[in-house]
């Protein structure tokens, strides 16, 4: 299936509906007409902006053809289709094509029957709307509904315009943003206000509630966000202690959408006709005359603003995300032609325990030998002096007792490879031969799954309730014992390493369970997480464990190209693409985990050099941009 978006970017939200379409395996792109100052994500920019009329007709009509040979679905956006007076419609059909409509607002919009839910005076309306002609807006309509397949509104209060059009929800993808919540460490609480138009989202009422609560002597900074790009728009949002958005129309849009999923309390005028349709929605609803007693209440309210902040997000997760939404129009694209609607589309699948889990794609590539990790640097202190036993391989001593830590054995290891590697010592081969049998000895096998047994109790950051009781296993682990046994079968050729390196990637198929080993976890919006320290509640997050579970992971991919590996990857990938930022502390440490927040300069530095060498296997500047925020805030 062929999908084709255009030619309108409304709200971008054609290109987080593509996205995640492409994510579920489908051809989806998007093509619009020209770029606004917005800037939002395409494929396929025409540019007629920049062309003489004759040309830009030609164009149009050259590009018609090109894509009525390329899609099988075509999904139109704001009443607009490829051709002017939506002339390629009928002909669409005519081939064959499946083709349906969405409507995002003014599209859509009748006077007569907007009157009823907004406060604009019968003078606003004229001056905003003053082009919309009742009569010929329905008559259009109607011959939409009969011309294509299906219509679509992104929003219950668009129906009262629409009401043969089927209800799909907007989207908003959630790995591009992090819950930031209102932590407020500025001195002053930052009030943001973003209008598209002024006139439609009650610009001068905001402005009046501002400037009442200066005068009185309120401490807070206000921010208006205007014509700036969704990316630079965005990173005021963040900052923000409370968002308001439109006090005329509503209900909520992108803007109120994006600001919740940052964790952030946002004000939006829902008309009290609409309400119903909004279950549990933690919006403060206001209009002009009530909004100064709304942002009152907040900013004397810390508790009410990080309440409303979590509430928020998670009504986003559960009512607006990007993977189930696309998912649902793939559906409905299959049910145009007879076909019965299914639910079993889903994302790629590790385990059939989960649905599924959040999927970006990423480039993997195969780097040097001198890139791989743990090839110059293997993370192990190797001037400190460790007891060791007599085959030379290093242990940890709990009260006078020796054990074998299994991350220490396998950070051994990899410094006798690369002794080897340089020098061909067979002594440091045979050291490293020596670690993988201590290994594993220490191994147990539950089902086709191997893991890595600590025969020791461990305290993370010698906290006494945060007990990690032996025997336990770690994701940690579990990614180095994988790197280590795929870089001896490259060395040794011996198969034990490589049946024993299938038997621990399948550990990572283990999810959360009751009374067996796991170590990943998916967590309640979709997110995999691969946890150094596995426990039954209260995840701790490590961020080096995880990332040195993903070059385990790497090291099996590229020895054995099982697929199911790159998706792993990518899963994890996707995960921290969407959580780094909860690590960074700026002009301090990273964070080690996100539960107990402890910094340290040893795991700051192991945190920079592991961007680095995720930068390196994918090519992705994020990580690479992480690692430098990581270095200057701290160095």
């Amino acid at each position: 299936m062929r999908i084709l978006h255009a030619p309108l970017n409304t709200a971008g939200q054609p290109a987080v509906i593509s996205r995640a379409q492409r994510q579920l395996g489908f051809q989806s792109d998007v093509l619009v007409y020209r770029q606004n100052y917005l800037n939002y994500s395409c494929d396929i920019n025409l540019r007629l902006n920049k062309k003489q009329p004759f040309l830009s007709m030609v164009r149009l009509f050259v590009n018609f053809v090109r894509c009525l040979a390329n899609y099988d679905v075509f999904h139109f956006h704001s009443g607009l289709s490829l051709l002017p007076f939506n002339w390629d419609l009928p002909i669409l059909k005519l081939f064959g094509k499946k083709v349906v409509m969405q409507y995002w607002g003014s599209d859509v919009l009748q006077i007569d029957i907007a009157k009823n839910y907004a406060l604009f005076s019968d003078d606003q309306f004229k001056k905003i709307f003053g082009k919309i002609n009742n009569v010929k807006k329905r008559k259009w309509l109607r011959w939409i509904e009969k011309t294509v397949d299906c219509t679509i509104v992104g929003d219950e209060a668009l129906l009262v315009f629409s009401p043969e059009s089927r209800l799909v929800r907007k989207v908003l993808d959630f790995s591009d943003i992090p819950f930031v919540g209102t932590p407020n460490k500025q001195k002053k609480l930052v009030i943001i206000h973003a209008p598209s138009k002024r006139e439609i989202k009650g610009t001068k009422y905001v402005l009046k509630a501002i400037n009442r609560l200066k005068r009185e002597k309120y401490s807070f900074e206000f921010i208006l966000v205007e014509k700036k790009t969704h990316a630079v728009a965005k990173e005021f949002y963040k900052k923000a202690d409370i968002i308001v958005d439109d006090v005329l129309q509503g209900p909520y849009g992108i803007l109120a959408m994006e600001c919740m999923a940052f964790g952030k309390p946002v004000i939006c005028r829902i008309d009290e006709k609409l309400v119903k349709y909004y279950k549990n929605l933690p919006v403060v609803s206001a209009n002009p005359e009530t909004l100064y007693e709304e942002l009152k209440k907040l900013i004397l309210n810390p508790s009410l603003r990080n309440k409303l902040g979590i509430e928020g997000r998670k009504y986003i997760e559960k009512n607006h995300d990007a993977l189930k939404i696309a998912k649902e129009f793939i559906n409905l694209y299959r049910s145009l032609d007879g076909r019965k609607e299914t639910d079993d589309l889903s994302l790629p699948k590790i385990s059939g325990q989960k649905p599924y889990f959040r999927l970006k794609p990423f480039s993997i590539k195969r780097v040097s030998e001198k890139d791989l990790p743990y090839y110059t640097n293997c993370y192990l202190d190797v001037g400190q002096k460790y007891p060791a036993d007599e085959n030379g391989v290093i242990q940890y001593l709990q009260r006078s007792k020796p054990y074998y830590c299994p991350t220490q054995v396998a950070q051994l290891a990899y410094n006798e490879l690369f002794r080897y590697r340089k020098k061909g010592n067979k002594k440091n081969l045979q050291t490293a031969v020596s670690c993988a049998e201590v290994l594993l000895k220490q191994s147990v096998r539950h089902g086709k799954a191997v893991y890595i047994k600590h025969e020791y109790n461990f305290y993370l950051h010698s906290k006494w309730n945060a007990k990690m009781a032996a025997p336990w296993f770690s994701g940690m682990s579990q990614g180095q014992t994988l790197s280590l046994l795929c870089r001896l079968y490259h060395i040794t050729k011996d198969k034990k390493y490589l049946e024993t390196a299938k038997g621990v990637f399948s550990s990572f198929s283990d999810y959360r369970q009751e009374n067996k080993p796991w170590i990943c976890d998916i967590d309640y919006a979709g997110f995999l997480w691969i946890e150094e320290f596995p426990v039954k509640s209260g995840d701790h997050h490590a961020l080096n464990g995880f990332i040195f579970a993903i070059f385990g992971l790497y090291d099996y991919y590229w020895l054995t190209q099982d697929k199911k590996a790159k998706t792993m990857i990518c899963a994890a990938l996707t995960t921290l693409w969407h959580y780094l930022p909860n690590y960074r502390c700026k002009n301090g440490l990273s964070y080690y985990c996100l539960k107990h927040k402890t910094q340290s300069k040893d795991y700051h530095k192991i945190h920079i050099d592991q961007l680095n060498t995720l930068y390196k296997i994918t090519g992705e500047k994020y990580f690479k941009k992480t690692a430098d925020d990581f270095y200057e805030d701290f160095h």
